[in-house]
This record gives structure tokens, C-alpha cells and sequence, in this order.
């Protein structure tokens, strides 16, 4: 890891992910939210992010995960 510098590369590219996510977080109506750390990320991802609510209805159904069902409130 140290010979490959494995945790600066992971860093750098962490960097280069959120910044990318970030633009079409600022793109698109269709992102509502991007946050995470390092190569970490995750998006949310929504109907219309100028209207609120969920991402169930956003889908327009259940999440096939029932855990998840409750989450996106």
C-alpha cells in the first residue's frame, strides 16, 4: 500500500469523484443530494429536487427492500 501510495491515490481520486457527482448534482433536477467521503459516494436521486418528499414517491413505488421502505421519508 505504502509503495503504491494506495491512500493518497484514493484521496486524490475521492476529490475528483465529488467534484464530478457535484456537477451533476448542479446539472440535473434529477439529483437532490450528493455526499460521502472519499470514494465513499452516494447520490439521491429524486423526481424533481425543487419539490419535497420522498424517494418512494419519486419512484413512484415500494422499494423492493423492505428496510429501505421507511428510510427515504
Amino acid at each position: 500500500m505504502e509503495r503504491e501510495h494506495l491512500v493518497e491515490r484514493a484521496a486524490r481520486l475521492g476529490e475528483q469523484l465529488a467534484d464530478r457527482l457535484g456537477a451533476l448534482r448542479d446539472s440535473y433536477d434529477v439529483v437532490r443530494d450528493v455526499r460521502g467521503q472519499g470514494l465513499f459516494q452516494g447520490t439521491e436521486l429524486v423526481k424533481d429536487k425543487r419539490e419535497q418528499g420522498s424517494c418512494r414517491r419519486a419512484r413512484g413505488k415500494e422499494s423492493p427492500w423492505p428496510a429501505w421502505n421507511g428510510a427515504c421519508t
